[in-house]
């Protein structure tokens, strides 16, 4: 296989469609035959996108058929959640920016920005514990079944996972 030479933009394609790959398969919109064949992928990736070029299609092809040798045997029964268990508010502290930044190799999103279930967030709040709470911050990681549709809520910064449902006034 020839090697590719990712430039800037080409790295955060590639990022995200490593995402969006684990994501549809989690999610079973996708089966593992699918992401060898990559056609179906890609079609999702086109609707998104609107237009996929040559060499985009090129580098999600070689994604997929690597990135599938290491999908898990078994689909995760549950799924970390980064929550505030404290009046205050989620942040975390400077230290855990740096570390994120670190790992991500990208900017720290913001606290209002990252996604609770990012698994790099998660592996800070892991491997800092106490160190990782920014001011006003008590974070912990709560898991639940990995199928469930769910939501943060909160009152007054103190967080909980909520399951999604629907509610009319």
């Amino acid at each position: 296989m020839d090697k590719i030479k990712f430039n800037k933009k080409d790295q955060e394609f590639l990022t995200r469609v490593k995402k969006e790959m684990f994501e549809l398969y989690f999610d079973d919109k996708i089966s593992n035959e699918d992401f060898y064949g990559a056609e179906k992928f890609l079609k999702i990736l086109e609707k998104k996108y609107k237009s996929l070029n040559e060499s985009n299609k090129k580098l999600s092809r070689q994604i997929m058929k690597t990135a599938v040798k290491t999908l898990p045997e078994d689909k995760p029964k549950t799924r970390k959640i980064v929550i505030n268990s404290k009046y205050g508010g989620f942040g975390l502290s400077e230290e855990a920016r740096k570390r994120y930044e670190e790992l991500s190799g990208h900017k720290y999103p913001g606290d209002y920005n990252i996604q609770r279930d990012d698994p790099i967030l998660i592996r800070v709040v892991e491997e800092l514990k106490e160190k990782v709470n920014g001011d006003c911050a008590r974070l912990k990681i709560v898991e639940i079944p990995y199928d469930v549709d769910w939501q943060i809520e909160e009152y007054d910064g103190n967080e909980w996972v909520a399951e999604k449902h629907r509610t009319w006034d």
